[in-house]
């Protein structure tokens, strides 16, 4: 959804992907964001624009969400994505 005025849309470029080793520093900032601690295992990440937004741990369905960006439909596609992949 694109706005009449020069602002950047809330939804840019959407990615979900596994997570890697590199992954972690993003991870530990994500946990810390939403007061929690970083996910385990095999981590299913949503990226806005780029950003990590959300993560959610395939094996125990722990999500992780940015509390500062809408991230209510990513988690929906997170979970979708980590049922796909359990």
């Amino acid at each position: 959804m694109t706005s009449t005025t020069n602002q950047e849309p809330i939804w840019g470029p959407l990615v979900i992907r596994l997570a890697v080793a590199a992954d972690a520093p993003a991870l530990q900032r994500l946990a810390e964001l939403d007061s929690a601690e970083p996910p385990r295992g095999r981590v299913v990440i949503g990226e806005i624009r780029g950003q990590p937004v959300a993560a959610l741990a395939v094996d125990d369905g722990r999500l992780l969400a940015n509390p500062f960006e809408p991230t209510a439909d990513m988690a929906q596609l997170l979970r979708v994505r980590a049922t796909q992949i359990a």
